[in-house]
């Protein structure tokens, strides 16, 4: 029985002294882990051209402007004729060039068009025929405006907020063409044209949101300021106020 037991023991340590040089070597390294969604790492990210994010953008956006037109002559034309301001609120368009000088601070350079159009009838008069005194007004705004403008959140992220203010140069242009009537109360027909270019203010406020990395939608709202005196045609009329709100949407290119 002991003889059987030792042999045992004996064989036991045998079978360990084996194994000690398989157990004294280090174990195989683990399989590399399954590829994940970027392979070769994430997509870059919106706007990531360079360290300090100088880069240029061109925007393209159409939406609503809404006229102020708080002056004289547009206070005697809303009372002498039928509408009102509302009636002027049409559609407004333009584009940007934005150049980013870091990560915060751009200048934007934009221009945009205007129309806004009416039919108007005299309030107080008939013709003989008891019918409504008819004449259309239209009035043409094309501005080009700089304006300082801030990214607070810098260019990158889901959205990307930004606000500005500048100025810019109006050009502008009133018509009017039907029938009038005269100091003696006689109807007659007539067209009457002034254009010039006034100096004047914007303030902007707007987001971006990418969708890929060179391309955005946005909002934007505007707020400008600007003044006319009128003469030739329009001689003695007073002022003509340009101002008015804007919303407009659209899309960004990241050059």
């Amino acid at each position: 029985m002991k003889s059987a037991r030792l042999r045992m023991l004996l064989g036991l340590a045998g079978l360990a002294l084996a194994a000690a040089p398989a157990l004294a070597q280090p174990y195989p390294p683990p399989p590399p882990p399954p590829p994940g969604p970027y392979p070769s790492g994430p997509p870059p990210q919106y706007y990531d051209r360079q360290p300090r994010d100088q880069f240029v953008e061109f925007r393209l956006w159409a939406g609503d402007f809404i006229p102020t037109f708080h002056s004289q002559f547009w206070n005697d034309n809303f009372n002498t004729f039928t509408g009102n301001r509302n009636d002027f609120q049409d559609v407004i368009g333009g584009g940007d060039f934005v150049f980013h000088f870091d990560r915060y601070n751009a200048l934007m350079v934009s221009a945009s068009f205007y129309q806004g159009s009416d039919v108007e009838a005299f309030r107080d008069f008939l013709d003989q025929n008891n019918n409504q005194i008819f004449h259309r007004t239209t009035l043409d705004i094309a501005s080009g405006t700089v304006a300082y403008t801030l990214y607070p959140a810098g260019p990158r992220g889901p959205v990307i907020p930004y606000l500005g203010a500048g100025v810019g140069i109006f050009s502008w242009r009133l018509h009017q063409v039907g029938d009038f009537i005269d100091a003696n109360n006689n109807i007659f027909g007539a067209s009457a044209s002034e254009s010039g270019t006034s100096f004047g203010y914007v303030f902007l406020a707007g987001l971006e949101v990418p969708v890929t990395r060179h391309v955005a939608l946005l909002v934007d709202g505007r707020y400008t300021v600007a003044h006319a005196n009128l003469g030739g045609d329009f001689n003695g009329f007073g002022r003509l106020d340009l101002s008015g709100g804007q919303v407009a949407g659209g899309i960004a290119f990241h050059l």
